[in-house]
């Protein structure tokens, strides 16, 4: 299976559950980690937000005096996200081809976003992340906690749609953030019960 079909689950998967997913998910399961993104963050600074899906967590921004860009393959969750949030800009890029300008960014987020990727693109990704932050910039990304790759459920939540995932344990991803030029600040276990995800604060170096 090459990585455009995989992308294919994704972006249908998503195109295909944005309201429920929507109505589903909210950001009160990361509450404590956008408050202290929030702390590590000055306000009026400019996000990234990587996987943006339906926009909730870039309008908590933008409503809290950040400017935001977000990015999502999904044309229904920008639909949504344009709603939400219309003072943010929206774009519709994969993020392996993340092309913003060198260190346009103070802070990027990337929620539960790229677990959908293929994991051999992981360290990529977190490089391109690394190069679009200013000097010092924060990032908050939430990551694997266990091996697994190229995993497809058929129909996932029940919602008649399927998706993908690929993801490295825990301390693959804390090296592979370090050795693309991040310091790891800290990580805690959150998300809803059945379903936690490390979250993982780190610095530009």
């Amino acid at each position: 299976m090459t990585a455009g079909i995989r992308r294919k689950i994704v972006e249908n998967g998503y195109d295909s559950i944005y309201e429920k997913y929507d109505s589903y998910y909210g950001i009160s399961m990361n509450r404590r980690e956008l408050a202290d993104f929030l702390k590590l963050v000055p306000k009026r600074s400019t996000v990234l937000d990587i996987g943006c899906g339906s926009g909730r967590v870039s309008k908590f921004l933008i409503d809290r005096g950040f400017g935001v860009v977000g990015i999502d393959i999904s044309r229904n969750m920008l639909k949504l996200a344009k709603q939400k949030a219309p003072q943010a800009e929206f774009h519709r890029q994969d993020m392996r081809d993340l092309d913003f300008p060198k260190e346009s960014f103070d802070a990027v987020l990337a929620l539960y976003s790229i677990i959908h990727v293929p994991r051999k693109y992981h360290s990529g990704i977190f490089k391109k992340i690394n190069r679009v932050l200013k000097p010092k910039g924060i990032a908050l990304v939430s990551v694997g906690g266990s091996d697994l790759e190229n995993y497809i459920d058929e129909n996932w939540m029940n919602w008649g749609s399927r998706m993908y995932w690929s993801q490295f344990d825990l301390e693959k991803n804390l090296d592979l953030l370090r050795k693309s030029g991040f310091k790891i600040i800290s990580w805690r276990l959150s998300g809803m019960k059945g379903d936690k995800h490390p979250f993982v604060f780190a610095s530009k170096v």
